[in-house]
């Protein structure tokens, strides 16, 4: 199952994720490599059979949470350099952690499950502050 810890929602509008304060700052290339996990996530679970997920919100919201993520990390890499770091919000990244992680608790492939793990751990450890290496 999911992480248990308080959600923080996706879903609030994209322009308040943009009136908070940036202080998260991600290599241009690792927040492609996250809206590609969160695109295999939207993958999985709209391939869910109705009434299954691995989370407690069911799939149709975390549809909605996981295009929303992808939507905000998508502007959030569109303004800023072309190379180098992107400034983002703290409070983006510890639900996408989790809907990562539920991805993965319903990827039929354990090398999808892993490489979902994975990238949750990396969102985990970057939105704590430390550097994104």
């Amino acid at each position: 199952m999911a992480s248990q810890t308080e959600p923080v929602p996706t879903t609030r509008a994209a322009e308040q994720f943009f009136e908070l304060d940036r202080t998260i700052d991600i290599e241009v290339s690792a927040m492609g490599r996250l809206v590609a996990a969160l695109a295999e996530a939207l993958r999985i679970c709209v391939s869910l059979p109705p009434g299954l997920s691995g989370d407690d919100i069911g799939a149709d919201r975390r549809i909605i949470e996981l295009a929303s993520a992808v939507s905000v990390c998508g502007l959030l890499q569109a303004e800023g350099p072309s190379s180098g770091c992107i400034s983002t919000p703290p409070e983006l990244f510890p639900r996408i952690a989790q809907l990562l992680n539920a991805a993965a608790d319903d990827a039929e492939d354990p090398r999808v499950a892993r490489a979902l793990r994975r990238d949750a751990q990396h969102v985990q450890h970057v939105a704590l502050g430390h550097r994104d290496d």
